[in-house]
Formats: structure tokens, sequence, C-alpha cells
């Protein structure tokens, strides 16, 4: 038996993704569409808030999935536009929306940890 032959065949493992990027990645795809929603209902009642909360929805959708990617460079601009979304929510007397926002912030800011791990041995 050829002792190379596990190192050269062996099939390369995926890194486990954490719940918590997951979950905060899917908070930020959740307001998404609680965005989209607030975006056409402001598009169709003729609203003046339409393009920024189309903005909103990119963005939302943009910063989910790199979060989900788990890209260090996406926690403080993820916090930030949590943070502005739940101004602009209350801003537009959307206040259900705020909470969207509010949860997408509180549950990035808990996942900090997976983004910036405090030891050599939990960077995986």
């Amino acid at each position: 038996m050829d002792p190379d032959f596990e190192r050269r065949n062996a099939v390369p493992v995926t890194p486990a993704r954490s719940g918590k990027i997951i979950v905060s990645g899917g908070a930020f795809l959740m307001a998404t569409a609680a965005w989209a929603y607030a975006a056409f209902e402001e598009y169709t009642l003729g609203g003046q808030l339409f393009s920024i909360y189309a903005v909103l929805v990119f963005l939302h959708a943009i910063l989910g999935i790199v979060l989900m990617l788990r890209v260090r460079a996406a926690w403080v601009p993820g916090l930030l536009l949590a943070v502005s979304g739940f101004g602009i929510a209350i801003y537009g007397q959307r206040f259900p929306l705020s909470g969207f926002d509010a949860l997408a912030a509180v549950l990035l800011f808990l996942s900090r940890s997976e983004f910036f791990p405090s030891t050599p041995s939990d960077q995986g």
C-alpha cells in the first residue's frame, strides 16, 4: 500500500458554519423581506421613501449573504446598517420594521465572537 494514498485521495472537509453566523445572516435576510414588503407598499401608495427602502432591501440582502460567508469585514457595516435601518424605520413610522432591524443588530452583536475569535485555536 502506498503511504501517500490517503493524503492524495483525501476528500476536503468544508468547515462547519456556526449557528450564530447562520442566525445573524438569516436575520438580515428576514429584514430584507420585511423591507421589500415596506418598499412595495410605499411604491403602491405613492410614498416618498420608496427609493430609500429599495436601497435598504439591496443592502440587507447583500450583507446577509456576506455575513453567512463569514467575512470579517462585514461585521461593522452590518451593525451600522441594522442601526441605520432601525432609525429609518422609526423616521418612516414603520415601527414593526424597527423590530426586525433591532433583532438583526442584537443577533449580529451576539455573534461577534464568531467573527473575531480571541484565541488562535478558534480561528479554524
